[in-house]
């Protein structure tokens, strides 16, 4: 086997993990009750304050259950997540039917995303963790 037929098979592993990955993930919020999660936060435990993913897996069940105003509601990066890995589904799907690579191009013009998107999911949630210390976040936690 050569060594570009090796990068072929690792990259055509790669995109079936990953689309697995992605069709775990859309599902999830179909295979839980009201969005909750089977599984205890431990930052919130500890701390009594919200994590930076507080709200999300509610977020993802709104938004399957086209509830779009709770979505934002309970995580404001909640749709844009979800939004996110349908259309890498999407890419990922047709880079491994049509043999194309339609991800690559994509995922090269959202790496210009990535840091802003970061830098605000922090401010969103020390806003979030500074309004719930002073007890005026109005959205449900």
């Amino acid at each position: 086997m050569s060594l570009n037929e090796k990068s072929e098979n690792v990259r055509l592993f790669t995109r079936i993990l990953v689309l697995g990955i992605l069709v775990l993930f859309l599902l999830f919020p179909f295979m839980t009750q009201s969005g909750r999660t089977p599984w205890v936060c431990v930052f919130h435990e500890t701390t009594g304050l919200s994590c930076p993913m507080c709200g999300m897996s509610r977020s993802l069940w709104a938004l399957t259950h086209f509830h779009i105003k709770e979505a934002f509601e309970f995580h404001i990066f909640g749709p844009v997540i979800y939004l996110t890995a349908v259309g890498s589904l999407f890419c990922i799907l047709y880079d491994l039917v049509l043999g194309k690579s339609i991800s690559r191009k994509i995922y090269r013009n959202i790496r210009k995303f990535i840091f802003p998107v970061v830098i605000l999911w922090i401010l969103y949630w020390l806003v979030r963790m500074i309004l719930e210390y002073i007890q005026v976040w109005p959205f449900p936690v």
